[in-house]
């Protein structure tokens, strides 16, 4: 899957960006959909409180951590995309987005329906009116055809092996509870949130339905193509934005309030990334990272060491350096196969 998310190798290579600048991409379109995000939502809400309270509750989503903790992983962009299509007013920022994000990646493009739905609601218009919604999905969708109509032929034609093979893996041997367990710890309280924003407009039944329907077609497809299920269902970002503004458009400072309450407890409420085929590992508070990140480091450095003191026949100093770095990381595999090599040769 990763060989076809292509955007950003490219733009590093035509622009010779260096690997800290490229590396940094991810944190840049983190806060630029954080941003934007906010300056959304207060022109929506008419609050800056509110506004503030609704980007922090979705900073505390599966995107955010896999942006800031995973290397060169550009989910960022994703839900920047994701949000600009579904309520940008501009028809040209809206076909950019589709010429450009499915090589970002490929799960906008099954977010597309849902998005048209969401956007369609956002700006009022009647069941009547789909008509001018469609003529806009058609110009937009002729920017998504190259992307769409190469991978499908590739895949149909077998000249992306790599593409089938992964689809087949995923397809069988899936595991149900690691599933949900996922799709509850992408959101957390955010699926609070989108039950709330479900009662505030539940005068719209057949808007709901039409949602609803939409938003599991799209989850279900992605689930089928991935793994990391946490991190998939970050996609339905755009619809707990929109479930805030609906909270706050119904319920005033109170809806401000209910979103308030949400985002403190989900950034209390502890979180955790979910692989469905690795398990699941906690995502801990800052200062407990970087007290992980220096004990791997002062690991790695006597690892080095104790390999140079190897190389160098000082086989005591070896064991010792090697011993310190396996004592400090057990799962160091280099370390414990340098400290067997010297504490062999020592004899």
């Amino acid at each position: 899957v990763v060989q076809w998310r292509l955007f950003f190798p490219a733009l590093g290579h035509l622009l010779h960006l260096s690997p800290g600048v490229f590396l940094a991409l991810p944190w840049v379109g983190a806060w630029i959909c954080l941003g934007w995000a906010f300056a959304y939502a207060r022109s929506r809400m008419g609050r800056v409180s509110g506004a503030a309270w609704a980007t922090l509750l979705l900073a505390t989503f599966s995107w955010f951590f896999v942006t800031t903790g995973w290397l060169s992983y550009n989910d960022s962009w994703l839900v920047l995309a994701l949000c600009l299509y579904a309520f940008s007013p501009s028809t040209f920022v809206r076909i950019a987005v589709c010429l450009m994000i499915p090589w970002v990646d490929e799960r906008f493009v099954f977010q597309v329906p849902l998005l048209v739905a969401l956007r369609h609601a956002r700006l009022g218009r009647t069941s009547a009116e789909w008509r001018v919604t469609a003529k806009e999905v058609a110009c937009e969708s002729l920017a998504l055809a190259p992307y769409v109509l190469l991978r499908l032929y590739l895949l149909a034609s077998g000249l992306d092996a790599d593409g089938r093979e992964h689809i087949a893996q995923h397809l069988t041997g899936r595991a149900p509870v690691q599933i949900i367990h996922g799709l509850w710890e992408g959101l957390r309280l955010g699926w609070v949130a989108l039950l709330l924003g479900a009662v505030a407009t539940r005068r719209r039944v057949r808007l709901l339905l039409t949602l609803v329907g939409l938003a599991t077609v799209a989850v279900a497809a992605n689930i089928l193509l991935a793994h990391d299920v946490s991190r998939t269902i970050s996609v339905l970002t755009p619809l707990v934005l929109a479930a805030c503004l609906a909270l706050t458009r119904a319920y005033g400072a109170w809806g401000v309030r209910l979103v308030a309450g949400l985002a403190v407890c989900n950034l209390l409420l502890p979180a955790s990334d979910v692989i469905e085929n690795a398990g699941s590992g906690p995502i801990a508070p800052v200062w407990r990272e970087w007290q992980e990140s220096r004990r791997i480091e002062e690991a790695m450095a006597n690892a080095i060491e104790g390999n140079k003191a190897d190389q160098a026949r000082d086989y005591p100093k070896a064991v010792s350096l090697l011993s310190l770095a396996v004592a400090s990381e057990g799962r160091f595999s280099d370390a414990r196969r340098g400290l067997a090599w010297s504490y062999f040769y020592q004899g």
